[in-house]
């Protein structure tokens, strides 16, 4: 009816208004009894959904009572109630078919293996999500869930593949800083209790759970039993306390919202929306209770379903920290803890931004031709040519985001850590969307994009309130420079951190602080790139160089194909711009061919063709020589040793290894051992051969330059020629020479 008010409205006002009034096609009206009946079916569906409910948990009662509870499908089937009557999307099949052969699979290991080992083996390729509450239901058709939503798996087929002494539930009710409680499977060996979560000893506090109580758990969550004192003033009452209480309470609510249908479309529509109110307020029960990990704030990630409110109260904090994403939820004791589970936040969250790369300021992109309709013309789009990111990677993001998201909600840190904080959050954040949603994991990519805004709102905040002009900002740079040097550029994450890094890089020192790694991401943004560039154009030409290193250096590869980042079609505000960006166009190329190891030689003669297209005077030259010398005579002097990776005697993931491949460079013992003096190299040592060929074409080049400032490269190369031999003890003697 609203669109009909509407119209006329209009119609009334356009008529004043002296305007033509369009005719307006006529709508049916829907009939308010038709509305009322329907909301009424509503309400008989809601009730539908309590009677099922409570016939669940009486047969699950009775059967618990005479051993014979199948715990599994008592989930299941309250995980089906539960979703219908939130809305949720849940294929049951799917779940069931997954229940059954998950169980197969542990029954299977279990013939072998006790269920410390067993568990990790059948079920270990489930992944771990930070997003609290959710039906057990769900975590089987999506391959993984929350702690909650995995103890459940665990403990329901621990239990239904007959080891019901074996397995229990800890519950550790405080809120941790994260906002979450925490709930894990433990593995019972004796009096010896282990956490099949982190794969370690359980962590002491909380309150153990035996796994067969999650059907009073679930029944007090709905309000379908008797309360302790602990869990009333803990949660609060429900309302009723037992079956036949609740089932005539709704049942009434019901009558009375259909009989109000047949009085009027007024009274229909409010008896029979406190209908449908009061058979979702009962068939909650303590849904209003806390759920596990919701908070306040509204920033804070959506609920879902929990059990938690028919949890035995505590305050024990789990002592550990979770992480966002765990690749695998349940861990093998034999590989150690992972997933981020024993990580100390304020350290992971000191790290993160030293993670982010500087790429993530000006990523790499492709133009893709696209469909046009057939006119003929062109048409493209850049697009990021990422790749598609491992477990390792995606775990890692995970634990830095918690991190940093639960110490800048702290109110004990420190107002600079927490600014940055935030920048890592909106920084990261944005990156690891990307990444999770390449890797099909589009509940943690909807995850990152909230931790995203969250860091991009509130650091946006946080930073506008800075005197940057002021004592206040210099204190503030001062501190930045000191505990982040040159990633303080997190700040360019932020709306407004354009000017807060520019004063942070005025007051960092050449020699500390990060000033190289500053003015190269103010060069790699593209904001302050032609500003920067004159800066860093006036200082010397080594300092240049360090910089278009770290320039150079940009691109992630852990995301991106390889590549580096160009400097093409920026505009020089002067003659020293102009300069340093001809300077980079050779460096670039150099680079390339250096880290890519291409031949010396010919490496050599492109450059100096690019120097010579690029007009470069003889000083840049040099300064471009004298960085290819050092580097290609550390790449050709380095004997590097590689340990072969070891695997534990009993590991239920052979792929895996206990100890991974280790590369080592130039052991302590004499450097001259097997590098050409008659000694061979050891089964697993190498070194790149022809290091005298690149010493005496480095030495040729050189001569052909002859500006001074290849002086000392000069007297290295001389050395090392006398010596006969390039490796680190003739390389270290050779550029000691003055």
């Amino acid at each position: 009816m609203l669109v009909l008010s509407v119209a006329a409205h209009a119609a009334v006002i356009a008529g004043a208004a002296g305007r033509p009034v369009a005719v307006v096609p006529p709508i049916e009206a829907r009939s308010f009894a038709e509305g009322a009946l329907g909301r009424a079916r509503t309400a008989r569906r809601a009730q539908k959904l309590v009677d099922e409910r409570i016939a669940l948990v009486r047969e699950a009662r009775q059967q618990r009572a005479e051993g014979r509870l199948a715990l599994g499908h008592f989930l299941l089937e309250a995980s089906r109630i539960d979703a219908e009557e939130k809305g949720i999307d849940l294929d049951a099949n799917r779940a069931a078919e997954a229940y059954a052969s998950r169980l197969a699979a542990l029954r299977t290991a279990l013939e072998g293996a006790g269920v410390t080992h067993a568990v990790p083996q059948a079920l270990g390729d489930l992944k771990y999500y930070g997003k609290p509450g959710g039906l057990m239901a769900s975590a089987l058709a999506d391959g993984g869930g929350s702690c909650e939503q995995i103890s459940q798996v665990v403990g329901a087929a621990v239990f239904d593949a007959g080891r019901p002494k074996e397995i229990a539930l800890r519950y550790y009710g405080g809120v941790m800083a994260d906002g979450a409680s925490h709930i894990t499977p433990i593995a019972i060996d004796g009096l010896v209790e282990h956490d099949l979560m982190s794969g370690k000893i359980a962590a002491p506090g909380g309150v153990r759970i035996e796994v067969d109580e999650l059907v009073e758990i679930y029944a007090r969550a709905h309000g379908l039993a008797e309360r302790s004192a602990e869990v009333k003033r803990a949660f609060g009452n429900a309302g009723g306390t037992s079956e036949s209480a609740i089932a005539s309470r709704r049942a009434g609510a019901a009558a009375h919202g259909v009989g109000a249908a047949a009085n009027g479309a007024g009274a229909a529509a409010h008896g029979v929306g406190a209908a449908a109110n009061g058979a979702g307020a009962a068939a909650n029960g303590a849904g209003a209770a806390p759920v596990e990990g919701a908070g306040d704030d509204e920033d804070a990630a959506p609920r879902q379903p929990s059990l938690i409110a028919g949890m035995p109260p505590n305050d024990d904090r789990y002592p550990g920290s979770l992480p966002l994403y765990a690749a695998h939820a349940l861990r093998n004791p034999d590989e150690g803890g992972g997933g981020g589970f024993e990580l100390s936040e304020e350290q992971q969250a000191r790290f993160c931004p030293f993670y982010v790369r500087l790429g993530t300021l000006s990523p790499p992109s492709v133009a893709i031709e696209v469909s046009n309709g057939g006119t003929g013309a062109a048409t493209f789009i850049d697009a990021e040519p990422r790749k598609v990111p491992g477990p390792a990677i995606l775990e890692r993001e995970a634990t830095l985001m918690r991190a940093a998201e639960t110490m800048a909600r702290k109110s004990t840190t420190d107002a600079t850590d927490r600014l940055v904080d935030w920048a890592c959050l909106a920084a990261l954040g944005d990156v690891a969307t990307v990444d999770f949603e390449l890797a099909g994991e589009h509940g943690a990519a909807v995850e990152s994009v909230r931790i995203h805004r969250l860091g991009r709102d509130k650091g946006k905040a946080a930073l506008a309130a800075i005197d940057w002009s002021g004592e206040e900002g210099r204190v503030v740079a001062r501190k930045l420079l000191r505990d982040y040097g040159g990633q303080s550029w997190i700040l360019l994450a932020l709306e407004g951190g354009e000017r807060a890094v520019m004063e942070i890089a005025a007051q960092a020192r050449r020699d500390l602080d990060g000033w190289i790694g500053l003015h190269a991401a103010l060069i790699v943004w593209p904001g302050t790139r032609a500003k920067v560039l004159s800066i860093v154009a006036a200082r010397p030409l080594s300092e240049q160089m360090e910089v278009m290193q770290a320039i150079f250096l940009t691109s992630d590869r852990m995301r991106y194909l390889a590549g580096n980042l160009d400097l093409d079609g920026t505009v020089p505000l002067d003659a020293p711009s102009a300069r340093f960006l001809a300077e980079y166009r050779v460096f670039r190329r150099l680079g390339a061919r250096l880290w890519d190891g291409d031949e010396p030689s010919s490496t050599l003669a492109a450059f100096d063709r690019d120097a010579l297209a690029n007009g470069l005077d003889a000083e840049g030259k040099a300064a471009l020589l004298e960085y290819y010398a050092r580097n290609t005579l550390a790449l050709y002097a380095q004997r590097i040793e590689v340990s072969p990776g070891a695997r534990p005697a009993h590991n239920a993931h052979p792929s895996r290894v206990e100890r991974p491949m280790a590369v080592t460079f130039a052991p302590q013992a004499d450097p001259h051992a097997g590098l050409g003096l008659g000694k061979p190299l050891g089964p697993h040592a190498w070194q790149r051969p022809g290091g005298m060929d690149v010493v005496h074409a480095l030495r040729e080049a050189v001569e052909r330059n002859g500006h001074p400032s290849l002086d000392r490269v000069r007297r290295c190369l001389s050395y090392i020629e006398a010596q006969g031999q390039l490796d680190p003890r003739t390389l270290a003697d050779g550029l000691r020479i003055d």
